[in-house]
């Protein structure tokens, strides 16, 4: 799959940790857990 996430809420390439808070709702989303497994370009995704 190739996700293109257009915000500026996305993580950087290497977040040691990682959480987005909704402005309006003030609900917390921890996105730590969205890491690339090692591989390479052929691993499960790529940054586009």
């Amino acid at each position: 799959y190739n996700f293109r996430w257009y915000t500026s809420y996305a993580c950087p390439g290497e977040p040691l940790e990682c959480i987005v808070t909704d402005p309006v709702t003030l609900d917390q989303y921890d996105l730590s857990r969205l890491a690339k497994s090692e591989g390479g370009p052929g691993g499960n995704w790529y940054a586009m």
